[in-house]
């Protein structure tokens, strides 16, 4: 448990440490060459310009590299949750261990769709950043700090901080009005997350299970999804 609590903490500075970097590079970028007009040229042209070629060219794979191990761990995730959790919700059952291989692909192709449709509504790299962090993580994050500092949080709740934190940054960014006066939408998002978040746990009935019988139910639905991919790797074997 303490190397687990260490890892996240890891994780998070680390995370702090490189949402400061771009901000730096667009700050530096926009001194340096006033006219740039497009905020995904700030890093190229920083790279282009102040270095040297080869390591212009290295630092540019290099940013490649990470977008793209970014993209493929962020879609594994994704495939996960939708597979392992919402179809459990939905169906009120885990999905048969011998489908899950089926599943996941016909999932990867739902949330590469969903990607691709937006980052269609985007024009620029940054504005996909932004438009996905108001959209979707303000919501999210409420949902994570209520369930795990607030005893009376419920999962209808949570549900509850996402899509509130989704419909109104989607009104902020569709309202010009709205826009012009924020700026960005995840002040009003996180705003209307909490407040969704808080007022829909309250309303609703507290949670009857204790931490230790669901930590004791997610430990025996995992190990009965290893034991039916262990079976169907030594059937497809034999086969």
């Amino acid at each position: 448990m303490r190397t687990v609590r260490r890892s996240f903490v890891l994780a998070g500075a680390l995370f702090a440490a490189f949402s400061i970097l771009p901000a730096i590079a667009g700050m530096s970028a926009h001194t340096l060459e006033p006219a740039l007009d497009n905020p995904d040229m700030a890093f190229p042209y920083l790279v282009t310009t102040l270095f040297p070629v080869w390591l212009g060219a290295f630092l540019l794979v290099a940013g490649l590299s990470a977008t793209m191990s970014s993209g493929d761990s962020d879609a594994i995730v994704s495939v996960t949750i939708l597979v392992r959790d919402i179809s459990q919700l939905v169906t009120g059952r885990l999905p048969d261990p011998r489908n899950l291989v089926r599943y996941s692909r016909w999932g990867l192709i739902a949330v590469m769709g969903l990607a691709l449709v937006f980052s269609l509504m985007a024009t620029t790299l940054i504005g996909y950043i932004t438009l996905m962090i108001s959209t979707v993580l303000t919501g999210l994050l409420v949902a994570s700090l209520l369930g795990k500092f607030w005893p009376r949080a419920t999962w209808q709740g949570g549900i509850a901080a996402m899509l509130g934190g989704s419909v109104a940054a989607l009104v902020v960014n569709n309202v010009a009005s709205f826009t012009a006066f924020w700026g960005n939408a995840v002040i009003p998002s996180l705003a209307v997350a909490l407040v969704a978040g808080v007022v829909v746990s309250l309303v609703t009935p507290r949670t009857a299970i204790s931490k230790e019988e669901a930590l004791r139910r997610l430990t025996e639905e995992r190990s009965a999804l290893e034991v039916g991919a262990k079976l169907r790797g030594g059937s497809d074997q034999d086969a």
